[in-house]
């Protein structure tokens, strides 16, 4: 599953990057070759993990784009502009209050 959601979201890096342009803070330069390199990272990780013999060496290079993007995940996350924060604050509060059987 994962193999096929990592390739799924690289086709999306790369024929779509202008989505993941936002996402980028603003300090890295060359922000489209960024996605696009990220985007094929991806999808040969997802490739990787469908084959079993490349499977270990296709999860350290999904660990590597996990760390690589968490800066633009940390600057889209806490992007005011996106509300992003308050989204995620507004859905962790319904599911706490969701969790209350009693």
């Amino acid at each position: 599953m994962l193999g096929l959601a990592s390739v799924g979201t690289s086709m999306v890096h790369l024929f779509f990057p202008e989505q993941f342009h936002q996402a980028l803070p603003p300090y890295l330069p060359f922000s489209f070759l960024l996605i696009g390199v990220v985007g094929f990272c991806q999808c040969a990780a997802g490739v990787g993990l469908l084959m079993p013999h490349l499977r270990r060496p296709a999860g350290w290079l999904l660990t590597f784009v996990v760390l690589v993007t968490f800066p633009a995940n940390a600057h889209l996350f806490f992007d005011v502009r996106g509300h992003l924060w308050r989204w995620a604050l507004l859905l962790a509060t319904v599911i706490a209050d969701g969790d209350d059987h009693s």
